[in-house]
């Protein structure tokens, strides 16, 4: 801590769900040096928790795909506006974004005419589409912090600052023990293999997933009787949008946090995206799948430079784990691959040890707090130019 720092204002910019726990972090740790900060900004439920003013909740500000964000394109240009307003009148000592690319790299451009130093935490993924993107964050970034070792190097390259600061998801998981008892519940058998499902967190994920799921579970519960199947409804979707969607089935819902139905899952199908690496920071068999519409699908092939979609297998660059995509998302794949899982990850393979040091490479001790250090540091200099 540097004593001879006095801060007033923070601002922090987190419009996707994802980023509220990272988020909820960041405040915490602020709120403990200064108490007395004013944290205001876009986030969830958790960073509000922690004390910070929600100029919009993650709610309301979650897009995904081209034609969902053109629906809602008034409501986000409306948003940038009363958040540019909101910074022009508190004039924070730093502005902290988080992921949210295409939102936060145009507030980054914006902020640097009005010379506020700007930290950008977890990076938008350049190195995977939109590599244009690079020369936004050189120009308007004044540090970035990654959570992939691999960035590091990557956005050194082109000579932009960047502190590689450890994946969040892996100091909450790996730190933690989680136990049965929100489980317990659901009448589960700790002793009989449980299967779970995590089809996403938006509603249209809900309406492309939940079908073969449903279907899936047909399949594996005549052919496997004693296996206990669950489905995780996520806090983001409505109870309303929910009931649109599910159908009765021979499964369990979970509302709760996931970790701790990861935590005790023989096996774990996922939608991609940020639940797919808990799973695999977990070190449990898992399937990732993902379908979207044609056009959705279409343009992102079209601009995207990997191979794979789920982040174990980035970080691993093979396919450590089977990744199911649009037509190949289907009830004989996923139960054909679920099955495969089960079984060969009774054993000790060489795959299952590849995942558990590819995860292990995240974990860094005290990250927050570090990457605090850090900024600190930096608004100082900032300040005595």
């Amino acid at each position: 801590m540097i004593k001879k720092l006095n801060l007033k204002s923070i601002c922090v910019i987190a419009g996707d769900h994802s980023a509220d726990e990272p988020g909820a972090n960041i405040v915490n740790n602020f709120k403990y040096l200064y108490p007395d900060i004013n944290i205001f900004g876009i986030g969830g439920e958790k960073m509000q928790s922690q004390g910070m003013k929600l100029l919009y909740h993650s709610n309301e500000t979650t897009f995904m795909g081209f034609f969902e964000i053109l629906k809602h394109l008034p409501f986000i240009k409306k948003m940038f506006k009363n958040v540019i307003s909101a910074i022009k009148n508190t004039k924070p000592d730093a502005i902290i974004l988080i992921d949210y690319p295409g939102f936060n790299l145009k507030l980054a451009k914006k902020l640097k005419k009005m010379n506020i130093l700007v930290f950008y935490y977890i990076a938008p993924q350049t190195w995977a589409w939109k590599e244009g993107r690079v020369k936004q964050i050189r120009k308007y970034v004044d540090h970035l912090f990654v959570i992939y070792p691999f960035e590091k190097n990557y956005f050194a390259q082109y000579k932009i600052p960047v502190t590689y600061v450890g994946n969040p998801l892996a100091h909450t998981i790996m730190n933690k023990s989680f136990s049965f008892t929100p489980l317990k519940k659901l009448e589960l058998n700790k002793d009989l293999p449980i299967i779970s499902f995590l089809p996403g967190s938006r509603e249209q994920e809900i309406e492309n997933h939940l079908p073969v799921i449903f279907d899936t579970i047909k399949i594996l519960h005549k052919k496997f009787p004693h296996w206990q199947f669950v489905i995780s409804k996520s806090k983001n979707i409505s109870q309303e949008i929910w009931d649109k969607y599910y159908i009765e089935s021979d499964c369990c819902v979970y509302k709760g946090d996931i970790n701790y139905l990861l935590a005790h899952s023989s096996a774990i199908a996922v939608a991609s995206g940020t639940a797919s690496l808990q799973a695999a920071l977990h070190k449990k068999p898992m399937v990732i799948f993902y379908k979207t519409s044609f056009v959705t699908y279409f343009l992102a092939r079209l601009v995207t430079k990997i191979r794979y979609i789920g982040m174990i297998n980035i970080l691993n660059g093979n396919q450590l784990v089977p990744e199911l995509i649009q037509n190949k998302f289907n009830v004989a794949e996923l139960s054909t691959e679920i099955q495969k899982e089960v079984l060969t990850f009774n054993h000790k393979t060489i795959k299952q040890a590849k995942i558990e040091k590819t995860v292990d490479n995240l974990m860094v001790e005290n990250s927050t707090k570090k990457m605090i250090g850090s900024m600190l540091e930096l608004i100082y200099k900032n300040k005595n130019k």
